[in-house]
């Protein structure tokens, strides 16, 4: 039961993470003749730092691939044509490098084993001072 409020949780996060990246993947920036399409890239990096922050804190990676579940469902969605008005998700080469990149991407961060949780301690284990001395000993 807790898998599946897991995936849930990551479904969610990724239709709500998709939606925006949808739009800053459209940045891009022109350098003389070049063209650096950016925030292909930072969309990019905020889904798998979102991932990687969701599989930490919920030890699991059932909610890593729930978040690329739906992050593929929104790019799906914002992909498409809506009667007269015009795709989110332009076809443009960027664009295309941030769906079929993203896919890739996405696809191997879920693979990724989640990070240890960090240990919340009130107290130092050995005091300062008392490390010092030890220090000092050893020397």
């Amino acid at each position: 039961m807790q898998k599946i409020s897991h995936l849930l949780v990551g479904v969610i996060s990724g239709l709500l993470l998709g939606i925006p990246c949808a739009f800053i993947q459209a940045d891009r920036i022109k350098i003389g003749e070049q063209v650096i399409p950016y925030g292909a890239i930072l969309a990019l990096a905020l889904v798998v730092v979102s991932q990687l922050w969701l599989a930490r804190s919920a030890q699991s990676r059932t909610s890593a691939i729930g978040l690329a579940i739906g992050w593929v469902a929104s790019i799906l969605i914002l992909g498409q044509q809506f009667g007269s008005h015009e795709a989110v998700i332009a076809s443009a080469w960027w664009s295309k490098m941030y769906v079929i990149g993203g896919a890739i991407v996405v696809g191997c961060a879920s693979t990724l084993p989640p990070m240890r949780p960090i240990q919340v301690s009130e107290e130092l284990p050995v005091s300062f001072t008392d490390g010092m001395k030890m220090q000092e000993r050893e020397d």
